[in-house]
C-alpha cells in the first residue's frame, strides 16, 4: 500500500509537470552550452593571476584618454569601458598583458535570448516565472518520491547504489539514471526554487551595501594617479569583479572596488580605503545559487547540467513507457467472478507477467470453461471456485509486486472455505538471491490451507523463459484435461558427439562440444539447445553456434555442482544424446547489416563465433571478449584464427580479470579503450550482440550508452528500439 502511494504521487507529479519539464529541459540544454562555448572563446584571459590592477591601468592609459570601468566576469573575460584618444566611448575585451583591445563585446543572439526567456518565464512574464517556480518545486518532490521508490526496490537506503538486475530496459535505465543524476536534479530544482523566490522578493537578490563615509572631513586636492594607489598595486586582476572610476574630481565621487567577497571605497586623492563592507552570507549564497543553476562558473558543470536535462527528458519518456506497459495488459473478462469455476490472480510489477496469465485465460476459455482474471490485490472468495491459478512475479528482494501486496493479508482473513485446487506459477531472475520468493510464499500459504490441493507442483520461471512456460502449460493443461492449447513441447532430436576439446591449463575448466544432428535441422547461431540429463527433472538451455560443418558448436564450463555440465563433460565422442532446438528469434543476426559488434565473456563466446561463421558476405565484424584467465582463450584460438583468416572476423579484443602479466580488465573496459572506433562504427545498420553473464551485459550496455551520449549521439535506447541491440544473458 505504501509503495503504491509513493508510486501514485510520483506519477501524478510527472503528469502535472511533464509538458513544462520538457520545455525547461530542452531550453536548459541549449542554455547550458553557452558557458561551455564562452570558456572556449579567445576572449577568456589566462593571465589574470599575473597582473595587478595598477599595472593593467598603466597599459590602458597609453591607449585611452579616460577609463570608466574595469570588470572581470565568471568566464575570466577582462572587459574595459573607456573613452579613447579620439573621444569615442568604448566597451571591449582587453588583454591583461598590454591592455590592448582583443575584441568588441557583443550582445547575445536573439535565439539565445528567446530560449532564455522561455526557460525563465515561458514568455509569460511574472505568471510564467511563477509557473517555473512551481515546476521546480514539483521536480524536487519528484526526485524525493523517485528516491523513495528506488530505496523501496532495494529494500534499504544502504543498498541505494547496489546492483540492479536488468529485467526491463526502460525500468532498468530509469532507475540507473535516477541514481546517478539524483544529486544534480536536486541542485537544479532547489536553485530554481531559490531564483523564483528572489523574483517575487521573498529572498533579496543582493544586499544593500551602505558605506558610512563622512565626506565633510575629506579635503579635496589633486587626485593621485590610480597607478599609485596602494591596494591597486597589491591586488591581482583575478581577485576583482570590477573597478569603477570616479567621474569627477569632487570628494563625493570616489573609486569603487568590488572584490569577490567585499566592496571598498578608495579615496581618489591619497589612495586610502575610506570604507570596506564584506558581502553577507545571503549575497554569497545568491551568487553561488546562480552559478549552480546556470553552470556559468564552470564548463564541466555546465556539461553535467546539459546531461541532466537530457536525463530528465529520458525520465519522462521512460516513466510513461513503464506506466503504459504496467496498465496496458488489462484483460476484459467474459464472465463474472460469481459464475466462474477458474480464478486467475496476477501479480506483476512492470506488466511482463500479465501476458502469460492472459495465455492461461485464453486456453481455459477456448476449452469452454468459465474463468475470471484479476489482480492479486483484488482477491475475494468465489462460491463456485474449482481452481485458483496464481501467476506472479517477485519485486526487488523477495517482495510482492505492488498489485499483489494485499493478497496474503486478504486470503488469511477470508480464505476459500470450499474445497479447491490451486496452481502457482512464479516469475523472477536467478540473479537475485530471493528468486521468486513471493511465489514461494503464496504457494506455502495455499499448501497449508486445509481444503486446498495442489493441481501441479510450484513452477519457478527464470527470466521470462517462454520455453519453461510452455512446458508448464503442457503439464497444467494435461492435469486439467484441457485439450485446446497452443502450447506444445517441441520434438526432441538425436545428436552425436563429434568432438570434445578442452584446455588443460584453463583454471575455469571450460570445454567445447561439437554436435551433429542425425537428421537435417533448420537452426542458426543464437538459438538454444535444451538438454535434460538423466539426473535432472528440468531441461538446461545453452546458446549454440552453427559452424562450417553445419554442426552445433557449444562452449561450456564445468561446474562442480552443475549436474548438466558434468554430464556433458563426461560424454565420449560418438555418444548420442537427445535434445531439442529452441528458436531464439530475438538473438539472431539481422538479414541486412553493415557491421556486427559482438560482446561476450566466458563461454558466451560460442554463439557469437557462430555468427561470425555465418558472415558469408565478409562484412566487418569485431569481437570483444573477456575471461578471468588468458589460458581460457586457448580453447577458441584456432576457431578465431580460422575466422580471421577467412575474413569473416576482423579482429578480437580481449580482457582478463586475473592475468598475471596484465592489469585487471573487463569487457566493459574495452568499450572505454576503443570508444572512438565503436562510436564511429555505430550506424543505422550496425547490430550489437551481447552474450554472457547478466552483470557483463548490464555493464556493456551502460558503457555503450555513456559513450554515445558523451559523443553527442543518440543514446542506446534508440538502437534498442530499432532492434539493433540483441541480448542473451544468464
Amino acid at each position: 500500500m505504501i509503495l503504491s502511494i509513493w508510486r501514485y504521487c510520483h506519477l501524478s507529479l510527472a503528469i502535472i509537470s511533464s509538458v513544462f519539464l520538457i520545455v525547461a529541459a530542452i531550453t536548459g540544454i541549449v542554455l547550458a552550452f553557452d558557458p561551455v562555448h564562452s570558456k572556449q572563446t579567445k576572449f577568456s584571459e589566462k593571465n589574470l593571476d599575473n597582473v595587478t590592477i595598477s599595472n593593467f591601468i598603466g597599459n590602458l592609459n597609453e591607449r585611452n584618454s579616460e577609463i570608466l570601468e574595469i570588470s572581470v566576469d565568471h568566464n575570466s573575460y577582462l572587459q574595459v569601458k573607456s573613452i579613447d584618444l579620439n573621444g569615442k566611448n568604448q566597451h571591449f575585451f582587453a588583454s591583461a598583458i598590454d591592455g590592448s583591445n582583443i575584441g568588441n563585446t557583443n550582445k547575445k543572439s536573439h535565439i539565445y535570448n528567446l530560449f532564455k526567456n522561455i526557460h525563465r518565464s515561458l514568455l509569460l512574464k511574472k505568471t510564467g516565472r511563477l509557473i517555473i517556480g512551481v515546476i521546480s518545486f514539483i521536480l524536487f518532490l519528484m526526485s524525493i518520491t523517485g528516491s523513495v521508490l528506488v530505496i523501496k526496490r532495494q529494500l534499504s537506503i544502504k543498498k541505494f547504489y547496489s546492483k540492479i538486475i536488468f529485467d526491463d530496459f526502460y525500468q532498468f535505465w530509469h532507475t540507473i539514471t535516477t541514481r546517478y543524476l539524483l544529486l544534480v536534479i536536486i541542485i537544479i530544482s532547489i536553485s530554481g526554487i531559490y531564483l523564483s523566490l528572489q523574483t517575487f522578493d521573498y529572498i533579496p537578490i543582493s544586499q544593500k551595501i551602505n558605506h558610512n563615509i563622512n565626506y565633510d572631513i575629506i579635503k579635496e586636492s589633486e587626485p593621485i594617479s590610480p597607478i599609485e594607489i596602494p591596494i591597486f598595486k597589491e591586488t591581482k586582476l583575478s581577485e576583482i569583479s570590477s573597478v569603477q572610476f570616479p567621474f569627477s574630481p569632487f570628494k563625493e565621487d570616489q573609486y569603487k572596488l568590488i572584490m569577490k567577497e567585499k566592496e571598498l571605497i578608495i579615496n581618489q586623492y591619497d589612495g586610502s580605503i575610506l570604507s570596506s563592507v564584506d558581502f553577507s552570507y545571503l549575497t554569497m549564497l545568491s551568487k553561488t545559487n546562480y552559478q549552480l543553476h546556470t553552470g556559468s562558473s564552470s564548463s564541466i558543470w555546465a556539461i553535467i547540467l546539459a546531461i541532466t536535462c537530457v536525463g530528465i527528458l529520458f525520465f519522462i519518456f521512460s516513466g510513461f513507457k513503464i506506466t503504459l506497459k504496467r496498465i496496458k495488459f488489462k484483460k476484459k473478462n467474459k464472465f463474472n467472478s460469481s459464475e466462474s469455476s477458474y480464478l486467475i490472480l496476477v501479480g506483476s510489477e512492470n506488466g511482463n507477467t500479465n501476458r502469460y496469465a492472459e495465455n492461461i485465460y485464453d486456453t481455459i476459455v477456448s476449452n469452454g470453461k468459465k474463468v475470471f482474471i484479476d489482480q492479486l490485490n483484488n482477491y475475494k472468495p468465489i462460491k463456485n471456485l474449482k481452481q485458483l491459478i496464481v501467476v506472479t512475479s517477485t519485486y526487488g528482494l523477495g517482495q510482492p509486486p505492488s498489485n499483489a501486496k494485499k493478497f496474503i493479508e486478504k486470503f488469511t482473513k477470508k480464505p476459500i472455505n470450499t474445497p479447491f485446487e490451486f496452481s502457482v506459477l512464479g516469475f523472477g531472475s536467478r540473479s537475485y538471491p530471493d528468486f521468486c520468493q513471493f511465489a514461494i510464499d503464496v504457494n506455502e500459504i495455499l499448501e497449508n490451507t486445509l481444503n486446498a490441493t495442489a493441481k501441479v507442483p510450484l513452477k519457478l520461471i527464470n527470466n521470462q523463459s517462454k520455453e519453461d512456460f510452455k512446458e508448464w502449460m503442457e503439464n497444467w493443461t494435461k492435469a486439467n484435461e484441457l485439450t485446446k492449447t497452443d502450447f506444445t513441447a517441441e520434438e526432441k532430436n538425436s545428436f552425436e558427439i563429434v568432438s570434445r576439446t578442452y584446455s588443460k591449463k584453463d583454471p575455469n575448466k571450460n570445454f567445447t562440444l561439437e554436435l551433429k544432428p542425425e537428421r537435417k535441422l533448420v537452426f542458426q547461431s543464437g538459438d538454444l539447445i535444451a538438454i535434460k540429463p538423466p539426473e535432472m527433472d528440468e531441461e538446461r538451455y545453452y546458446s549454440i553456434a552453427k559452424n562450417f560443418n553445419n554442426n552445433i558448436f557449444l562452449s561450456l564450463r564445468r561446474h562442480e555442482k552443475g549436474v548438466c555440465s558434468i554430464y556433458l563433460d563426461e560424454l565420449k565422442t560418438k555418444t548420442k544424446i537427445k535434445a531439442r532446438i529452441v528458436n531464439n528469434i530475438n538473438f539472431h543476426i539481422p538479414e541486412k547489416f553493415d557491421k556486427l559488434i559482438l560482446f561476450s565473456n566466458g563461454t558466451g563466446i560460442a554463439p557469437l563465433l557462430g555468427m561470425a561463421y555465418e558472415n558469408h558476405e565478409r562484412k566487418p565484424v569485431d569481437l570483444y571478449w573477456g575471461a578471468k584467465y588468458p589460458e581460457s582463450f586457448n580453447l577458441f584460438r584456432d576457431v578465431v584464427n580460422e575466422l580471421i583468416d577467412d575474413e569473416r572476423l576482423n579482429e578480437i579484443h580481449t580482457a582478463y580479470s586475473k592475468s598475471e602479466k596484465e592489469s585487471k580488465k573487463y569487457v566493459q573496459d574495452l568499450i572505454i579503450e576503443n570508444k572512438s572506433e565503436i562510436i564511429n562504427n555505430i550506424t543505422n545498420q550496425t547490430c550489437i550482440m551481447i552474450c554472457g553473464s547478466v552483470d557483463m551485459g548490464n555493464e556493456v550496455m551502460k558503457n555503450l550508452n555513456d559513450i554515445l551520449i558523451e559523443s553527442g549521439k543518440i543514446g542506446l535506447a534508440h538502437y534498442i528500439d530499432n532492434d539493433q541491440v540483441k541480448v542473451d544473458t544468464y
